[in-house]
């Protein structure tokens, strides 16, 4: 037995392992069982990016989509992510800013319905970007979303009012949109 042949034999073990590891240092070598060449590394840099990655676990959210009808523009589209799960709270919201032409504080013009501009310009449109006018509405609203518990996503046809129990959209308006402080305001 000469020293060469142990030698080979580490030499061809580390060959055999080398075809095997697919990740070190940034270079992916391919298995030549799947297909690859023996110990050509394909550079991939999936090391030195997972060094940096922090899994997180997964997180409910729900994006409300928005289409207006907006002042000097035909139609316009802007969506909102909003993290956790959308309540009934907000989708009795959203549900009224829908049906707003049923609103008896309508009159034809969005300058009445200052609570729900402040409301939509706060929580999903981050900011004031538009000019209320008469011709400002919402065309349609929907939601889409991830329920995490679950691990599933969904979308949500918006209710209409009668189908939450809302018997008065007014009424409905002026308590969860907070009206009460906006007619104090004007006294």
């Amino acid at each position: 037995m000469s020293v060469a042949n142990p030698i080979a034999e580490i030499a061809e073990a580390l060959r055999a392992r080398t075809a095997q590891v697919v990740v070190s240092e940034g270079t992916h070598t391919t298995p030549a069982s799947v297909g690859g060449p023996e110990n050509i590394p394909a550079t991939q840099y999936m090391g030195y990016i997972e060094r940096f990655i922090t899994p997180k676990q997964k997180e409910s959210y729900y994006i409300v989509t928005f289409d207006i009808d907006q002042r000097d523009a035909d139609c316009i589209t802007v969506s909102s992510t909003q993290h956790g799960k959308l309540d009934s709270d907000e989708l009795i919201r959203l549900s009224i800013m829908k049906h707003y032409r049923e609103i008896d504080d309508w009159d034809g013009g969005w300058y009445n319905l200052g609570p729900m501009e402040e409301y939509i310009s706060d929580n999903y449109l981050n900011g004031f970007f538009y000019d209320s006018c008469n011709r400002f509405g919402f065309d349609d609203i929907s939601i889409e979303g991830y329920d995490a518990d679950k691990d599933e996503f969904y979308t949500i046809d918006i209710p209409t009012p009668s189908q939450l129990g809302i018997q008065n959209i007014t009424d409905a308006y002026h308590q969860y949109f907070d009206c009460g402080e906006a007619n104090e305001d004007e006294d």
